[in-house]
């Protein structure tokens, strides 16, 4: 469980990092929402 919730925080931080990513820099954001379809 302890495990669960570290990957949890992980994939928020990581999402959140992506949003800014796409808000500064609009064509590198695409790319990675083509990767991560």
């Amino acid at each position: 469980m302890r495990n669960r919730t570290a990957l949890k925080k992980y994939v928020s931080a990581v999402f959140v990092i992506s949003e800014d990513l796409r808000i500064k820099y609009p064509v590198s954001g695409s790319k990675n929402n083509q990767l991560a379809n």
